[in-house]
């Protein structure tokens, strides 16, 4: 559903223009605070928390940034 931006999760948690970063406690903290816009899985709404958290999860699963795997597997050097 998070991904499908239909978690309904509402708010920004993201600055305009991103002048500071939120270490991954600060964005859980921020994360559990957000108010849902509507019951999960009813409409669509826009938001970019899904792939901030699917990042997060690519980052513990294999131990590297999302940065250091897109450069080894999708970018690489042919």
């Amino acid at each position: 559903m998070t991904l499908l931006m239909s978690s309904a999760v509402s708010g920004n948690p993201f600055r305009i223009g991103n002048e500071d970063y939120l270490t991954v406690e600060e964005f859980h903290v921020l994360v559990k605070t957000l108010p849902l816009a509507h019951a999960p899985d009813i409409k669509w709404h826009y938001g970019n928390i899904g792939y901030v958290l699917l990042a997060i999860l690519i980052d513990e699963v294999s131990g590297k940034t999302l940065r250091e795997r897109l450069l080894t597997t999708m970018f690489k050097e042919p």
